[in-house]
């Protein structure tokens, strides 16, 4: 009987056992690594820092460069190996069960500390300017090229020298009248052995506004007051709202400065200038905001009697003279003595494309192309005592302008032969 007791009592003592193991047993795995210079694989790095990237996790390797993480749960990760002078290295890893899974990691040394931001560049349908910052976290200066990127693309500065510590603002421009479709590309910045993708996208519309300016030079010289320029939306589909920016110099203004064009619509903008308000010469822009962008137009004036402009700019040579015009155009038309607006006379021009700009004292001018000529109405001669005065320069040979009385029997006509101005009846 009392051996029949120590036989239960032993496999009650063998059950007991059984049901421990059962409860402690191993759910997780185990990450052993070693972390080196990819240079010399057997060098260790000591002070490499190793992150479980998701599960906020690090650990710091010792002299012998070795790390480790234990009770990790099953599942792929993703390691992140960093250190000071090395470029940052990330490796995926797989845990099992009661398994060490090992993942040596290799870092290559940094050629420079860099960094460039933003990594992606989005233009959609309607941005054609976009910018990133490339930032030296160096001691010294470094030098940078880009490469890499479509023809539809300007980069600008493509290459150049960031100070140390300093940063670069690089712009990246689209051309739209090369790009028929959506792209999706990159460029890269180059920077020793280490290079930047940076990513870009663009978006196509083949059916949108598109704003034009007409001139992109206002020159009001010394005499003038008042100038123009058109806005015309010549996209293929659709309205285009704009606005002008304030001028910069308190003596410009611009009317209109905002509207909105229909497709196919132009529409005149006035900028005028107060004089009296002119402290110094004027060489400044306005700046024309529509969407996909902004254009500008220069704006250049001189004080009158500056003496700026080079001889021969003004009527008879004088560099003070109120009298000032511009290449290209027959002004300051007088009848009888007095001067009136060019308007008035009946006079028109026979060459498409000439206009009329505001001239000395309230009157017009009329800007012709050199190969352009005038023409008197018929009959205009004989009711009126007519002297016709102006100033010009850079005309080809060929008729000037001509008059006749209403029977045709009188012609007066006035040319430039072998480079001199005639006159002949």
């Amino acid at each position: 009987m009392k051996n029949l007791t120590f036989l239960f009592a032993w496999l009650a003592g063998i059950i007991s056992f059984s049901s421990c193991a059962t409860d402690v047993e191993e759910t997780t795995g185990t990450i052993l690594g070693f972390v080196s210079d990819y240079a010399h694989p057997n060098t260790p790095l000591a002070g490499a820092s190793v992150t479980i990237n998701g599960k906020g996790l690090s650990k710091t390797t010792g002299s012998d460069g070795r790390y480790e993480f234990i009770d990790i749960e099953p599942g792929t990760y993703t390691l992140e190996g960093s250190a000071d002078g090395y470029q940052t290295t990330t490796k995926q890893v797989t845990v099992y069960v009661r398994q060490t899974a090992n993942c040596d990691i290799q870092l290559s040394k940094a050629s420079s500390q860099v960094t460039v931001s933003p990594l992606t560049l989005a233009f959609g349908t309607d941005i054609d300017q976009l910018n990133f910052s490339i930032t030296n976290q160096n001691s010294s200066a470094i030098q940078y090229s880009i490469t890499g990127y479509p023809s539809c693309l300007s980069v600008s500065p493509a290459s150049a020298t960031v100070a140390a510590k300093g940063t670069q603002t690089v712009t990246v421009r689209v051309n739209r009248d090369q790009v028929d479709k959506e792209i999706s590309t990159s460029l890269l910045v180059n920077v020793g052995n280490d290079s930047f993708a940076v990513s870009i996208t663009i978006g196509y519309n083949a059916a949108q506004a598109k704003l034009s300016v007409s001139e992109t030079l206002l020159d009001f010289g010394q005499q003038y007051s008042e100038l123009q320029f058109s806005l015309k939306n010549t996209g293929t589909s659709g309205d285009i709202a704009w606005s002008i920016d304030d001028p910069s110099v308190a003596c410009l203004s611009v009317s209109p400065d905002k509207g909105t064009l229909a497709m196919g619509k132009e529409t005149k903008v006035t900028v005028r200038l107060d004089r009296t308000k002119m402290e110094a010469d004027i060489q400044t822009f306005l700046t024309i905001n529509a969407a996909g962008g902004s254009t500008s137009v220069q704006v250049l004036a001189t004080i009158k009697g500056s003496g700026s402009g080079e001889p021969g700019d003004e009527p008879g040579g004088g560099t003070g003279d109120d009298n000032v015009v511009r290449n290209a155009l027959y002004a300051y038309f007088t009848f009888n003595g007095e001067v009136k607006d060019l308007t008035e006379t009946g006079i028109t021009p026979t060459l498409s494309g000439t206009t009329f700009v505001d001239s000395y004292d309230g009157t017009k001018a009329l800007k012709v192309p050199t190969s352009g000529s005038l023409s008197i109405p018929e009959g205009l001669i004989d009711q009126k005592n007519t002297s016709i005065t102006f100033w010009a320069k850079d005309l080809y040979d060929g008729h000037v302008f001509h008059v006749e009385n209403s029977s045709a029997s009188s012609v007066y006509v006035l040319a430039v032969v072998d480079g001199c101005l005639r006159f002949v009846r």
